[in-house]
């Protein structure tokens, strides 16, 4: 909970690398070969899922009375803040209650909001692709947070693009070497930063890992691997 909360507030996804270290990041800028059906794309499917989708996600939180002593804020400051997001393709009430697990205002809570809505349609239409091979056309390996465009017209896709959120490389008799990629809207993952609530002049209580490059962390965190 911690470490998601910490996540939110800056703005960035939690996952883990090939060493199985968890890793803070953002949604990936890099492109990978465009996929065309017919060509290096075997196959493709929709992989739609509105299990975890709903018509309104609603955030509800306190704020806090501002000041050393916490009576700077008014009364309507104090009172209870909401943030409503509405999921249109979703057509029946299926309401999701966020409760804040830190002091919010109205900014902050809608941040939330859109964060739980732009996961939840990102995990809800993914595409599944099979592909020719293990390596690019530049030789390397595809890769999970990389960017690719689509094309595979029986789907509506017209060169569409789109996060690689997971690969799967195999080998068998059948069909060689192939890649399995999990593709998903970039947007989903291009989450809102939370302002953090520390107890520093600018709101922080510690030191900051913003920018810090993988040598750098690495140095600081080395792998016992």
């Amino acid at each position: 909970d911690a470490l998601s909360r910490a996540a939110r507030q800056r703005g960035v996804i939690i996952t883990s690398d090939a060493l199985g270290r968890v890793v803070f990041t953002e949604p990936g800028t890099d492109r990978a070969d465009d996929l065309i059906l017919g060509q290096n794309l075997l196959q493709c499917k929709n992989g739609e899922d509105d299990s975890d989708r709903f018509s309104l996600y609603r955030v509800l939180g306190d704020n806090s009375g501002g000041g050393s002593l916490g009576d700077t804020a008014t009364v309507e400051q104090l009172s209870g803040v909401a943030a409503n997001i509405i999921d249109s393709g979703v057509t029946r009430y299926r309401p999701k209650l966020i409760i804040a697990d830190h002091n919010v205002d109205a900014a902050t809570a809608n941040a939330r909001a859109q964060c739980e809505y732009r996961q939840a349609l990102a995990k809800a239409q993914r595409v599944e692709c099979l592909v020719r091979g293990w390596y690019q056309s530049n030789g390397r390996l595809w890769q999970p947070n990389e960017l690719t465009r689509v094309t595979a017209k029986p789907l509506g896709l017209n060169s569409e693009e789109l996060l690689i959120v997971s690969v799967t490389w195999s080998m068998n008799g059948r069909e060689g070497e192939v890649s399995r990629l999990t593709l998903a809207l970039r947007d989903g993952y291009d989450l809102p930063a939370e302002p953090e609530s520390g107890s520093g002049k600018n709101g922080s209580s510690g030191g900051s890992m913003v920018g810090m490059s993988q040598e750098e962390f690495d140095k600081l965190f080395p792998s016992s691997m």
